[in-house]
């Protein structure tokens, strides 16, 4: 890195040293950055977690729709099943009718209508014959009728089964779905968890850029602007710094035609003061390149989301490392890059054309 030594002697101070007095109040820019890494050590474990049960919510997720895919395939097979059911009961009661009606003649026929048969026969064994006839048709429909009866309960036998491979699958279901119910309390907890710690990583991190810009404007931070600046990205420029929408636009944009990800680099060596989220700007880094002229000189660079940025506050970078990519965050028109220059001292320092300071 160019001006390593020259940087770094300057960020001694700013990350390590004892105490900084701020409004009368000692800091230990140290002990808070300390405090900052811990906070993200401990929101990267949850993150983690969160992912890891994410992946578990996925597996028991899946192990439901198996099963339930394999319950409407049963139910399907069951349908089918009912189907033939419902045709060998139609049987059954056809021939249960038949049956009755073959042995309400019998019955009624009695004595009298055995007597009309042998009246009728030649013989008396013409008579047996008649008789064995009327005997094997009774038999026949007894027979017909058993058949009828087995036909439907072997049909209700392959439905009963079918109905025990449904309740073992929805047991399935039902231990993935407690299962994936209870992953999900663990993963709201861990997102409480992680919002907490966000929340206490950006009061930490909002104190650690106050004392950055305290060093800076106290001198404590001093190094010289060296330039020229380098484009961030080669991508052309959309909006130029002028006024536009009746104000005015306090940089440039650098249009990436639709597309989003696409990484952007530090525009010349300095120090991360700023990484946060940023109404208008979504999320705002703001690099301290040293004194131009006496002055603080900044870049600012926006509209990235949270995890595409690259760096932290209290991090060195050189000109053309990568620092964050291309998003859509923010008050955005599309994804761009909106690219700003202040020189000065203040919370937010004077814009200037960053057109006047790139290289040729």
């Amino acid at each position: 890195m160019k001006n390593t030594k020259r940087i770094l002697s300057a960020t001694i101070a700013l990350l390590v040293s004892a105490s900084t007095i701020i409004g009368g109040t000692e800091v230990d820019a140290k002990t808070k950055r300390e405090e900052l890494l811990e906070i993200r050590e401990q929101k990267n474990k949850v993150l983690d977690s969160i992912a890891e049960g994410n992946t578990t919510l996925q597996k028991y997720s899946k192990q439901m729709q198996d099963s339930q895919k394999k319950i409407d395939g049963i139910q399907e097979q069951v349908e089918t099943v009912s189907v033939e059911k419902k045709k060998a009961e139609e049987y059954e009661v056809i021939y249960q009718k038949k049956f009755n009606t073959r042995l309400r003649e019998l019955y009624e026929n009695g004595e009298m209508g055995y007597m009309s048969l042998l009246l009728q026969a030649g013989s008396f064994n013409e008579f047996l014959l008649r008789f064995e006839y009327v005997r094997l048709m009774a038999q026949q429909d007894y027979s017909l009728l058993a058949q009828r009866k087995a036909a439907t309960a072997l049909v209700q036998k392959k439905i009963d089964s079918l109905n025990k491979l449904i309740a073992v699958q929805q047991k399935e279901v039902d231990k993935s779905k407690v299962a994936f119910n209870k992953m999900m309390g663990i993963i709201k907890k861990d997102k409480d968890k992680l919002a907490e710690l966000k929340s206490i990583e950006e009061a930490n991190e909002s104190e650690l850029i106050e004392i950055n810009k305290d060093l800076i404007n106290s001198g404590k931070l001093k190094f010289a602007y060296t330039g020229p600046l380098q484009k961030p990205l080669a991508y052309p420029i959309t909006s130029g710094f002028k006024f536009r929408w009746g104000r005015q636009h306090e940089g440039i944009d650098f249009g990436t035609q639709g597309k989003v990800g696409i990484p952007y680099k530090a525009a010349a060596d300095g120090v991360v003061v700023e990484s946060r989220a940023s109404s208008g700007y979504g999320w705002l880094i703001t690099i301290y390149h040293g004194e131009y002229n006496g002055l603080p000189f900044y870049t600012r660079y926006a509209h990235s989301y949270p995890n595409q940025v690259k760096v932290k506050v209290g991090q060195e970078v050189s000109k053309g490392d990568v620092i964050s990519a291309i998003g859509n965050n923010g008050h955005s028109t599309g994804p761009h890059l909106h690219f700003e220059v202040r020189i000065g001292h203040g919370a937010k320092p004077p814009a200037k054309d960053p057109m006047g300071y790139f290289g040729g």
